[in-house]
Order: structure tokens, then C-alpha cells, then sequence
């Protein structure tokens, strides 16, 4: 990481220049210099120079990411949310919106919505597995079990020693009543994690049904 000590140099000094933009932001050029470095320092102070940065640049898409997060620390979140959803509007492959648009919207169980977002953000990155970790609970929680399954095999493939994404495999598998697909998936899981309580027990009720 970054050394402490830079790190506050940097803080005192975007503060610095905040305090210079609040008492004059009619510098385009500064402002917008300012908003392009700022990066989680002030939210809430800040607040004014990105909606500034907004009147002058409607379509400056980091810009509705800040309020989007400074609306995120407030709880705000179906602000938030708007502002994250302007900005994937603005550019569709701003990774940083689309991830808080998804995230955000799982958070407020805007089930479709997140799929959208996440399917969006795994076309971006074919190599991550977290986007496909992701659709397949957001496409559980639609009752879309096969396509559940099928994220599921993706992100295996791309992190195959992540157990959870067995287990969850296996859920999905025993919604649909596919008993022998459910069992193998949770006795995968156990293979990578022998103390698997949970995994244990479901593959126990299972089998008692074959």
C-alpha cells in the first residue's frame, strides 16, 4: 500500500483546493481537474463542486459516480441508485457505475436490474469470476434455476477452488428436483472442503431421497 504520509499530504492537499473551488468554482478547468482526481476523500463537503461539475458538463459520467457514493454514505439510496444509472446511461462500460449499479441494486432487491447490470459487466469482463458469482444469486432469487446453474459452471471454471459456488450450484439443482446433479455438486464441494457442515448435511438429506 501507499505510504500514511502521502497519503495525508494528498488529502490536505485536495482539501486545500476544495476550499479554493467552494469559495469560487466558476474555474471550469480547475473544477473539473479536481472531480476527475477526487477519489472517496470528502464526500459530503464535495458534494456542491459535483453537482457544479454536472451544470457545466452534463454527461461527465465520474462525476455522477461521486454523488452516487456520497448519496450511498448518506443511506440515500434510491439517489444513489439514480445517479449510478445515469452515469451507466452516459457510458456503458464504466465498470465503476456499472459494479455500484449492480451491487446497489441487489442491496435494494432490484433483482432484475442487478442481472442487467451484471450481465452487462461480465460481457466486459468474459475473465472475472465474481460477475457470474453474482448472476447466479441474482438469477436464483428469480427463480431462474438453469440459468442460475449455468453462471454457476462459469465461475467454476474461472475459480474453481471457491466451495460456495458448489454448494450453491447444488441449491439450485435441488429447486429444480435434479436429486443426482444436487448430490454431485455438494459431494464436489466436499472434496475441496472436507469440514463442510453445511455442504455435509444437505448431501446427507439428499441421498436419503434417491
Amino acid at each position: 500500500g501507499r505510504d500514511p504520509k502521502y497519503q495525508k499530504e494528498v488529502a490536505d492537499a485536495m482539501s486545500e483546493i476544495q476550499n479554493v473551488l467552494l469559495a469560487g468554482p466558476e474555474n471550469e478547468f480547475n473544477l473539473m481537474s479536481y472531480v476527475d482526481l477526487m477519489d472517496h476523500v470528502n464526500l459530503s463537503s464535495a458534494r456542491p463542486l459535483f453537482e457544479k461539475a454536472i451544470e457545466y458538463q452534463p454527461n461527465f459520467v465520474k462525476a455522477h459516480v461521486l454523488l452516487g457514493l456520497e448519496a450511498t454514505e448518506r443511506e440515500d439510496f434510491e439517489t444513489a441508485l439514480s445517479y449510478y444509472q445515469k452515469a451507466v446511461t452516459i457510458n456503458d462500460k464504466y465498470i465503476l457505475a456499472l459494479y455500484h449499479a449492480a451491487f446497489l441494486s441487489m442491496r435494494l432487491e432490484k433483482w432484475e436490474e442487478s442481472r442487467n447490470y451484471f450481465e452487462r459487466i461480465a460481457e466486459l469482463e468474459p475473465r472475472l469470476p465474481y460477475p457470474q458469482a453474482a448472476l447466479l444469486q441474482v438469477n436464483g432469487m428469480l427463480n431462474n434455476y438453469s440459468k442460475a446453474i449455468l453462471h454457476a459452471k462459469k465461475a467454476i471454471v474461472l475459480q474453481p477452488e471457491d466451495v460456495s459456488l458448489y454448494f450453491n450450484m447444488g441449491m439450485m439443482y435441488e429447486k429444480m428436483g435434479h436429486i443426482d446433479s444436487a448430490v454431485t455438486a455438494f459431494d464436489d464441494g466436499l472434496k475441496l472442503a472436507p469440514k463442510d457442515n453445511r455442504a455435509r448435511q444437505k448431501l446427507s438429506q439428499l441421498k436419503s431421497l434417491q
